[in-house]
């Protein structure tokens, strides 16, 4: 039976395209009223999500300059650690890896980077991958932060970044600590907090996506709106 624009069939279709890519969806959606200009960095070609606060922080402890020679690192990085002079991108890029990193730190949202008892930099946690961004670790067990720093204006940055190290003399150089930023709020745009590893209040997502979509006009606008706008992205 044939179709025609608009069909049920035709939808169903185009619905399962679009729900195959839920999170980057989902992120595109929330961010069209709520945009973010940070990149992830390892990442590959994703979306950016929406800034949230979270519950419990990593801290990596920095020490001086260690240098890499050419291919000896699988980051591809030249050094790590700190210096006088950097940039907070760059302290967050050169050192987000190869920590020994166990599941806990799969929890958590973000990471600070302490040199000589300060806080030199932070960053959103996307995930903790491999080097290469697609195992879980390297062959020796090490693992990479994929992510983004966070820039002036965010809430875990201008209470950190800067400032004295919240985990003073800890000789880990892996530190867990948890946060008087104890909430997140809902990726939706309510202002409604959230617990846990869920992006959104019970049922937010479906009615972030219904509004985004009445904000288009009607479903089959919205399918068509979001077809173009995919396909320039240049991701499958």
């Amino acid at each position: 039976m044939p179709t025609t624009k608009g069909s049920c069939l035709e939808g169903v279709t185009r619905c399962c395209k679009l729900h195959s890519n839920v999170e980057q969806v989902m992120a595109s959606l929330v961010t069209i009223t709520e945009p973010c200009d940070h990149t992830e960095a390892g990442g590959g070609n994703r979306l950016s999500r929406p800034c949230r606060v979270g519950e419990k922080l990593i801290q990596f402890t920095l020490h001086g300059v260690a240098t890499f020679a050419p291919g000896e690192c699988p980051m591809g990085r030249s050094f790590n650690g700190w210096h006088e002079g950097m940039t907070e991108a760059s302290v967050f890029d050169v050192n987000r890896g190869r920590w020994v990193l166990g599941e806990r730190a799969d929890h958590e949202r973000y990471v600070l980077f302490n040199a000589e008892g300060i806080v030199r930099a932070a960053g959103e946690i996307s995930r903790i991958a491999a080097s290469d961004g697609k195992g879980e670790r390297d062959p020796d067990g090490r693992r990479v932060i994929i992510g983004k720093p966070l820039l002036p204006g965010h809430p875990v940055h201008d209470a950190y970044v800067g400032k004295p190290s919240p985990v003073a003399g800890n000789r880990n150089p892996v530190a867990y600590f948890a946060s008087g930023l104890d909430h997140r709020l809902c990726g939706c745009g309510c202002g409604q907090p959230v617990n846990g590893k869920s992006a959104f209040v019970a049922g937010h997502d479906q009615r972030a996506i219904h509004e985004r979509i009445a904000k288009v006009g009607t479903v089959s606008d919205f399918l068509d709106w979001f077809d173009q706008v995919w396909s320039e992205t240049g991701v499958e």
